[in-house]
């Protein structure tokens, strides 16, 4: 919750920091706050869709939201990308 916090109040700041977007999306992600999430990863555009971490989390939280179809487009640019052995160990857990 203080990652959350901290990461929001930097992005109230500079709200074009893709990086500090990306931490908050995936610190909500991790609190199971999805909606959160998704409205922090949609900012990114397809350049997050296709980042090995932000994509995953962002294809899994609109998932859980029941959005299956933004979901599927969503893994459709995560999967464009060769991935590295962490990525895909994530992924299949």
């Amino acid at each position: 919750d203080e990652a959350i916090r901290g990461l929001a109040d930097a992005l109230k700041e500079n709200p074009q920091d893709a990086p500090v977007r990306a931490m908050l999306g995936s610190a909500y992600f991790a609190k199971d706050k999805y909606r959160e999430a998704v409205n922090a990863f949609e900012s990114l555009g397809e350049r997050g869709k296709r980042d090995s971490s932000v994509g995953y989390a962002w294809a899994a939280s609109l998932t859980r939201l029941g959005e299956l179809q933004p979901a599927s487009d969503v893994l459709q640019e995560f999967q464009a990308e060769v991935k590295q052995a962490p990525t895909l160990l994530l992924v299949g857990q």
